[in-house]
Parts: structure tokens; sequence; C-alpha cells
């Protein structure tokens, strides 16, 4: 992928982060609201991993 591309991507990205976290967040909260209490702890800990991981990238780049 050329860096002009990759620029633009990440500058799109950017300017729509806020709305990208409200709508990850309400779906996260309405998964949570459907599932049992161990389900609950295992997508917890799986999207505590992805957000460390995306932490992790944006950190490098």
């Amino acid at each position: 992928m050329p860096t002009s591309h990759y620029l633009s991507l990440h500058a799109a990205v950017e300017a729509h982060k806020a709305e990208f976290t409200s709508v990850i967040r309400a779906g996260i909260q309405e998964a949570l609201l459907a599932m049992n209490s161990e389900e609950i702890k295992a997508a917890f800990f799986s999207a505590s991993d992805v957000a460390s991981d995306l932490t992790s990238t944006q950190r490098a780049a």
C-alpha cells in the first residue's frame, strides 16, 4: 500500500475516531447484556487484549 494512501486512510480514521469508538462501545454493551457471566468474562478479556494490541500498534506507528 503506498504511503500516501495509508496516510489518507489514517487521517480518515482519526477524523472519525470518536464516532467509531461510540459505535464499538454500544455494540459491546449490547452484546454483554445478552451474555451470561462466563461469556462476559471471556468477552472482557478478549476486548482488553484487542485494546492492548491496538494501543501497542498505535505507539509503534
